[in-house]
């Protein structure tokens, strides 16, 4: 959040609407400008500050460098990627009677297949109880 602040804030910086007004008053003698009249001439246009510019450029930089760098980074597995394959988000998210939200839960076998009702395949979700890993070639839901 401070750095998309800073970001925003430095290109506005690098750009703005400069308005400058010059105003001359005649010198002249009373009878020569009876009016007391004051020429105003007013130029409109953009200014902009390399240093604003430089500065965006690097924190720009930086912020990609930063992503690049951390997508680089490989994180532990545990869960299997589901995509959008419903039945397995499902399964994931049933997790066994007694778990509560209010506590930190981890995600892995919660029922064996061996002691698994229905043809001894397990159930993987989350749960406050011990789990285990998943057996690589194993059957869960």
């Amino acid at each position: 959040m401070v750095v998309s602040v800073l970001m925003h804030w430095l290109i506005s910086q690098s750009f703005f609407v400069v308005q400058i007004v010059q105003i001359q008053t005649w010198l002249a003698r009373p009878d020569q400008n009876p009016n007391g009249d004051v020429a105003d001439l007013t130029t409109t246009t953009a200014g902009f500050s390399p240093m604003a510019m430089f500065l965006t450029a690097f924190v720009v930089l930086a912020v990609f460098s930063t992503t690049v760098g951390l997508g680089r980074f490989k994180l532990e597995g545990g869960i299997p990627i589901a995509g959008s394959y419903s039945a397995a988000i499902a399964a994931a998210c049933h997790a066994p009677e007694g778990t509560s939200n209010q506590r930190p839960v981890k995600w892995g076998v919660v029922v064996p297949a061996e002691s698994a009702p229905g043809g001894g395949v397990g159930h993987c979700s989350f749960s406050n109880d011990p789990v285990q890993l998943p057996e690589p070639g194993g059957r869960y839901a």
